[in-house]
């Protein structure tokens, strides 16, 4: 069988002359490169010999260019194997060997567990793609060519629905190790910028790079010294000082032991949806009116069909499977959390009411304590003009929940912990395990140990084991990175949160049940529970979402 590898490019000259360096090293080699062109300033002769070249003339500010440019390319696609090859990764020598052997028995291939390094910064993370590959790390057969083409309608995240699409006979593998040295997804390279929060230095799940080790061990000594080269690096003294955000060298080549913890004092808003179009579009109108408005929103989809991306928040998407549990937030909450920025994280969900001033409420009582909530609650039915109130809940629901950094420790642990056999598996549980917590937690810290005596420049003498922690001075900071007489440790501090109920005068959020899309699970989702009652005339729910109220009845009219 042949293998044709599709590589899309654009204003990437000095990117694309590294991976055309990394396919050359390939131990088996492939039958057609095609690659389609749409920068402004075209590919030289000398970097398209050999290669199938396709030439389109860009636009100005056509936006981001991906799904034109593959759809234009299929038709001239030979081989019955294909590699997605992208033209500012790296590639090891047993890459389109590997990917062509899985190829043998499955239609559909990928790598998991991707490996993001932002090497301008010096910056790495391993991202855990569980259900899809990255399109950089996908490989398919001929056969399956008609159902890719349908998937790059949409946005210029292809992969998912890709992988989504393809129901049978596909599979992914990790290489958890690194032993078999096949990719990294190298960001930041010259020429035009690719698209992703992996392409932002200011990334939380970033990590630094101490010393470029981890360059070094994804992709090899000299590939490193290139890489570093092509950013206007001196190797030798990546070496000695590892990476940090924005660009600028980490001169203490460590994380700030806070970093456990996101610092940035600012506002992070969670959504959690699928399958529900409608309601999430009534959410970005709360969203739009709210006083204070949110730093960052995150919004995490396991829908069958996607949301429509917009500017307004980061988008993730999660394929559901058809081991999901019925109730997924234990599954998608944890995406969330991982990309949280600021310190003040509010949960919005995309079938509720909020008030205009529902997160500039929760920031302030954000204020006074690290867990936050309301007692009193309201269910509402608008298909049915029914409602059910709560004056003084056990614990507040999910929806109704604030919480400062330290506490998503906590909630990752109850996520990763909940029990498979569990049916809801989600808010009900979270909800009740939060709120029963002790809320104490752990947060790593570094220090300094001392394996030698130290004389100072004052001649004073530090003895042996003597211990700095955080701020550690500079020098001694220098000598434990390079062994010098010192050495880093590790340890886990207790960090002891605080919560908090209240009681709302007036309801800044109403609990929408019975709404268009994915049904929900919970018990209050039952119009034939005894608690709920008759608005008549929707007079209560006029009285607090005011004019709001004409979005829902236009739903159900």
């Amino acid at each position: 069988m042949t293998t044709s590898l599709i590589t899309p490019t654009g204003d990437r000259t000095e990117a694309f002359e590294l991976c055309r360096k990394w396919m050359s090293a390939q131990t088996v080699k492939p039958d057609q490169w095609l690659v389609i062109d749409d920068g402004f300033e075209p590919l030289p002769e000398s970097l398209k010999e050999g290669l199938d070249y396709l030439r389109r003339i860009p636009k100005k500010d056509e936006g981001h260019t991906i799904t034109k440019n593959l759809e234009l390319l299929l038709p001239h696609i030979k081989g019955n194997k294909i590699l997605i090859i992208e033209d500012d990764d790296w590639y090891g020598p047993n890459y389109i060997k590997t990917m062509s052997d899985y190829l043998d028995r499955y239609d559909l291939v990928g790598e998991g567990y991707a490996r993001y390094y932002l090497v301008p910064t010096m910056q790495h993370f391993r991202v855990s793609n569980l259900f899809h590959a990255s399109l950089c790390q996908t490989g398919f057969i001929s056969k399956l060519l008609p159902i890719f083409k349908q998937c790059l309608k949409g946005d210029p995240y292809i992969d998912g629905r890709f992988w989504e699409a393809v129901k049978e006979n596909k599979f992914i593998f990790a290489d958890l190790e690194d032993k078999l040295k096949l990719h990294c997804s190298t960001k930041g390279l010259r020429g035009r910028r690719g698209i992703g929060t992996g392409h932002n230095s200011g990334a939380r799940y970033y990590r630094v790079d101490n010393n470029i080790s981890q360059l070094i061990n994804w992709v090899g000594v000299e590939n490193a010294k290139i890489y570093m080269k092509h950013v206007g690096q001196s190797f030798e003294s990546a070496l000695l000082i590892g990476g940090g955000p924005k660009g600028k060298a980490n001169t203490s080549g460590r994380r700030s032991p806070a970093k456990s913890f996101p610092k940035k004092e600012g506002t992070t808003v969670i959504t959690i949806t699928g399958d529900r179009p409608i309601c999430f579009e009534l959410l970005r109108k709360w969203m739009s009116a709210q006083t204070v408005k949110p730093d960052q929103w995150i919004v995490v989809d396991d829908g069958k069909e996607f949301i429509k991306v917009r500017r307004e928040f980061e988008y993730y998407h999660r394929s559901p499977e058809t081991t999901d549990y019925l109730h997924t937030l234990c599954l998608n909450l944890p995406i969330a959390l991982d990309k949280v920025r600021n310190d003040r994280i509010i949960i919005m969900e995309d079938d509720d009411w909020y008030s205009p001033i529902y997160i500039e409420y929760m920031n302030k009582l954000l204020g006074n304590a690290d867990l936050v909530g309301f007692k009193n609650l309201i269910f509402y039915y608008p298909s049915l003009g029914m409602y059910m109130e709560k004056g003084a809940a056990k614990q507040p629901a999910f929806a109704q929940t604030a919480f400062r950094g330290k506490i998503i420790p906590i909630i990752k642990d109850i996520c990763s912990s909940a029990s498979k056999d569990y049916d809801l598996c989600g808010k009900g549980l979270v909800d009740a395990k939060l709120w029963k917590h002790s809320l104490l937690t752990y947060k790593k810290e570094e220090s300094v140990r001392l394996t030698t005596d130290l004389k100072t420049a004052s001649g004073k003498i530090l003895p042996k084991d003597s211990v700095f922690n955080y701020p550690i001075p500079h020098g001694i900071v220098k000598r434990a990175q390079r062994k010098q007489g010192a050495e880093f440790f590790y340890s886990n501090v207790p960090v002891i949160a605080n919560k908090t109920t209240t009681v709302c005068k007036e309801y800044l959020t109403v609990g929408m049940k019975g709404m268009p899309g994915r049904k929900g699970l919970t018990s209050h989702h039952d119009p034939n529970k005894k608690a709920y009652k008759k608005d008549e005339g929707y007079n209560l729910l006029k009285s607090i979402i005011k004019k709001d109220i004409d979005f829902y009845r236009a739903l159900f009219s």
